[in-house]
């Protein structure tokens, strides 16, 4: 079956999706503005964003199993929490 690729608009998505989607063309106007220059993770509740995408870094680069799966079991129960140093 061939997948139906639906506007991100569309009245086929469920009412929750339909409410985060909705934001999207908001979202890029304001990081396409003019004085908009850059932004970054709040150090003390976005560590599931930051430290997930350096994990996945990790293992791309080759680092280490041991070292990732310590790295892995330090964000057991990290959902909003702080950005950790793996030391990698």
């Amino acid at each position: 079956m061939q997948p139906k690729i639906l506007p991100y608009d569309s009245q086929d998505f469920p009412m929750i999706p339909r409410q985060d989607y909705s934001n999207i063309p908001i979202q890029q106007k304001g990081l396409h503005a003019v004085g908009f220059e850059d932004m970054r993770l709040a150090k003390d509740v976005e560590g599931l964003i930051s430290n997930y995408q350096r994990l996945i870094d990790a293992y791309i680069e080759g680092v280490p199993a041991a070292e990732r799966a310590k790295a892995n079991t330090l964000l057991g129960n990290n959902f909003d929490g702080k950005i950790v140093d793996f030391g990698f």
